[in-house]
């Protein structure tokens, strides 16, 4: 059980959110400006392509869709060191401090592609943005992530308990075991974009089907991720939207 609680899995599209963030405080994002997707995507001599032409979007609107052409595009303008550097922040390839071992995950990087006895190329760093080269994540540290996101910034330790009572089982011994492990020092209103295109995904995006008739506002990411010739689902989310008390991550293999 806990080797798939904080084992790495890829993350896809639910790193997008990371992306959106740094494309943001960095000004990479025009929010006055449209960006056109038109299906594919060239970098150097490699082409990708998105799931659908998807036409003009903004950074909220191509969260909502998920619109690879969009994040390949703040890819290339960002770099991977940048995108890695707010990845680090928000807590991706980061242990999260629970109280058992953990896999750290990986953020793919040049240095790591090397390890391996690659070779880093510009494909590679627009593959990152979408959450695929050699990200790898646990899904404990994607809910963490998502958390961070939905307070504002302020990424606390992971842990399994919340209080130690006595052996009478009425008097909490210790009941504080909040922790911060780093802010991001980014401006909320930054954090308020990219929620607003978490929200987006749940009420007309690629989660709306399945949100259509939920009683509470949820943002949210989806994601999927091929592995050895199977490609995992993966979502993200936090709720109530307005208020935010909970977040998750779930992970199907070959979902």
């Amino acid at each position: 059980m806990y080797s798939k609680f904080l084992g790495s899995w890829c993350p896809g599209s639910t790193m997008k959110p990371a992306i959106a963030v740094a494309g943001l405080v960095e000004n990479k994002i025009d929010m006055k400006k449209n960006y056109e997707c038109t299906n594919y995507f060239t970098c150097e001599d490699q082409t990708f392509q998105c799931l659908s032409r998807h036409g003009y979007l903004n950074v909220t609107t191509a969260l909502e869709k998920s619109c690879n052409i969009y994040f390949f595009e703040m890819g290339k303008k960002l770099g991977i060191d940048k995108m890695n550097k707010y990845c680090s922040l928000l807590g991706l390839g980061q242990k999260t401090g629970i109280e058992i071992p953990e896999a750290e995950g990986v953020l793919a990087s040049v240095a790591n592609k090397e390890a391996n006895g690659e070779t880093w190329n510009a494909g590679d760093t627009v593959q990152a943005a979408i959450g695929h080269s050699d990200n790898a994540f646990s899904p404990l540290q994607l809910a963490a992530y998502t958390s961070t996101i939905a307070n504002g910034g302020t990424r606390y330790r992971a842990h399994f308990i919340n209080s130690v009572y006595d052996y009478t089982l009425s008097n909490v011994i210790n009941g504080n075991f909040t922790e911060i492990l780093n802010t991001t020092e980014i401006v909320g209103e930054n954090f308020d974009i990219v929620k607003q295109g978490m929200l987006a995904v749940t009420e007309d995006g690629t989660a709306a089907a399945t949100f259509s008739n939920y009683p509470i506002k949820v943002g949210g990411k989806t994601g999927s991720a091929t592995a050895n010739g199977k490609t995992n689902a993966v979502f993200i989310a936090f709720a109530p939207y307005n208020d935010p008390e909970i977040s998750i991550s779930i992970i199907i293999e070959n979902g």
